[in-house]
């Protein structure tokens, strides 16, 4: 009996002597075999709106309605220089049940860099009214039908840890004999790219993307923030025309054409153009012009034609 008791209290002093040491489970196997107590980032979570409005999001779908059995997957990254040949694909899948998407977003840490979001895919610390936790921003989507698939590109070596996934729509509700669509939206935990293990000092692009007039501008940025030569796409394609130039000129006070050797990162547009360039990483300009754009005779300003009566537009629009 007494050996017992000596037992017990051996066992009750080892346990108090680590609580007291600050021993506690940390997470260091990787995200697929987790430490004991920690649990590895959710696949798969659901957002419930009413009892039968709801949405089912899912990390790394298969080709049904289940989870396929790696997440994420090895892919070739997207040939532009500046960017490695191997990379990591996260690819997600929205199900909407009784509820009209708009737009639909999951989550990146914001020390990863993402080098390509389809469909028409864009970094936001915001989507529709929901905001984000420090550490985080949005890859949003604009999101459509019952089932919505969509992805993005990072680094080979970024890995799973729990972050955000949500939508933004409207839903019905009954009101007497009308059915009213009303906004509606929510978050939820969900795997994502959240943790990179990067060589010292090594910097890597990232996706970025601006609007202009009837367009829609993506492009890779370095890390001084300058455009990297022929990452830039635009949407519609029909609409908006790229450009690429290995030199940045002006013209000086004497009307000469002068190279500019150096310059910082920065966007430019020409008076009466619609037009816009960014300083890219080959010394020149990476631009998008708005084909269907012209310049607002009142304003001096570019618009869509189809803004403004065909008489208000200025001749000459570059």
């Amino acid at each position: 009996m007494k050996r017992t008791y000596l037992l017990f209290s051996i066992v009750v002093a080892i346990a108090l002597l680590l609580a007291a040491s600050g021993v506690r489970a940390t997470d260091d196997c990787p995200p697929t075999i987790p430490s004991y107590g920690i649990p590895t980032p959710p696949r798969e979570c659901r957002i419930d709106i009413t009892s039968t409005s709801y949405v089912t999001i899912q990390a790394g779908p298969d080709s049904g309605t289940g989870l396929a059995s790696v997440f994420p997957i090895a892919v070739n990254c997207p040939a532009v220089p500046g960017v490695p040949a191997a990379c990591a694909k996260w690819q997600y899948r929205w199900t909407f049940t009784n509820v009209t998407p708009e737009l639909a977003g999951v989550s990146v840490d914001t020390d990863i860099s993402v080098f390509q979001a389809t469909p028409s895919g864009e970094i936001s610390r915001i989507l529709g009214t929901l905001n984000l936790g420090k550490g985080e921003r949005f890859v949003k989507f604009p999101a459509s039908g019952t089932s919505f698939i969509a992805e993005y590109i990072t680094p080979i070596d970024a890995t799973p840890g729990t972050l955000t996934a949500g939508f933004a729509g409207k839903y019905p509700v009954k009101v007497g004999k009308l059915t009213i669509p009303v906004p509606t939206g929510g978050l939820c935990a969900l795997a994502g790219a959240n943790n990179v293990v990067l060589q010292q000092n090594q910097a890597t692009p990232d996706l970025s993307s601006s609007r202009i007039p009837d367009c829609l501008v993506t492009f890779l940025l370095d890390q001084y923030g300058k455009v990297v030569k022929n990452s830039m796409t635009a949407e519609p394609p029909g609409t908006c025309k790229v450009t690429e130039d290995d030199s940045f000129q002006v013209i000086d006070a004497e009307g000469n054409i002068r190279n500019v050797l150096f310059t910082t990162a920065a966007q430019t547009t020409q008076e009466g153009s619609c037009r816009y360039c960014w300083v890219n990483t080959a010394g020149g300009q990476s631009c998008t012009t708005c084909t269907t754009c012209c310049i607002n005779k009142a304003t001096n300003k570019c618009v869509p034609q189809s803004s403004i009566p065909a008489d208000q537009c200025k001749s000459g629009t570059l």
